[in-house]
């Protein structure tokens, strides 16, 4: 199988190393697109695998291509690309609120494979959370190699078309508001006497570990809350100013604002 990814930014390089990493597919039968040469060169030396700066001749030969360019872009590549591409190739687009429909329109309704994917930047150090959906004319065997692709970077999970701006706005834009809530408790930690230093390492580890004792430690959420929430504690007093001051409300807004624009 060849495999073309159009675009090495830091999500084209993280999937790229997943893929490598897992031994999805041997080096030499990988092409790397991108504008920018001196990424390109980089890559080359330390991977191995194919590098170009023309898209055309990056798909040529491609079994699967990988669309990681921005949404803005995704036009423009496909309507480049789309007379080089073989007439059995799987497209997989990371370009968020790129309908089926769009992606269609710019291949000229060939009736290739598509795949709309929306990784998270958590997939840099192979902790990313991915949604997929399939095109209807997907085969089982696309949806192996789709699978085995994203499963090498993170979580993978299949959805509809409809549930596809739901997972982008809890994960796809959900790393920038985790990395606030940090931001803000780490700022806390300073303000009540905290270095920045420990207020940042205790902040992290705090998010980290209690993330890891609901994933590992086969307890939900709320049950964490309500442990760590003594009658009259501490606790129960920091989660009254929360929710005086609508955080959770703050939060289901934001998914909400994030999932409404990937519809748009």
């Amino acid at each position: 199988m060849n495999l073309a990814i159009i675009g090495c930014g830091k999500m084209g390089e993280a999937m790229l190393r997943g893929i490598l990493s897992a031994k999805i597919i041997d080096p030499e039968n990988v092409i790397i697109a991108d504008i920018f040469e001196a990424q390109l060169q980089k890559l080359a030396q330390e991977l191995k695998v194919q590098v170009t700066t023309e898209n055309e001749l990056a798909v040529k030969h491609a079994d699967v291509v990988i669309l990681a360019v921005k949404p803005i872009h995704i036009k423009s590549v496909l309507e480049n690309i789309t007379k080089s591409l073989k007439p059995n190739v799987v497209l997989i687009s990371i370009a968020a609120g790129v309908s089926f429909s769009q992606l269609n329109d710019y291949t000229g309704e060939n009736d290739f494979q598509i795949v709309r994917a929306m990784p998270n930047t958590p997939a840099l150090v192979s902790s990313g959370a991915t949604g997929v959906c399939f095109s209807h004319n997907c085969t089982e065997q696309t949806k192996n190699i789709v699978s085995q692709i994203f499963t090498s970077i993170g979580l993978y999970s299949e959805f509809t078309e409809a549930q596809l701006a739901a997972v982008t706005g809890v994960s796809g834009s959900g790393p920038a508001f985790v990395a606030i809530f940090i931001e803000a408790m780490a700022d806390a930690g300073v303000l009540m006497g905290m270095t920045r230093k420990d207020a940042i390492a205790f902040a992290l580890q705090t998010v980290e570990g209690t993330a890891k004792l609901i994933k590992e430690g086969n307890i939900s959420a709320n049950e964490v809350k309500e442990a760590v929430s003594s009658p009259g504690g501490t606790t129960i007093a920091g989660i009254e100013a929360l929710e005086a001051n609508g955080f959770r409300h703050a939060v289901i807004s934001a998914v909400k604002a994030a999932a409404n624009k990937a519809k748009s």
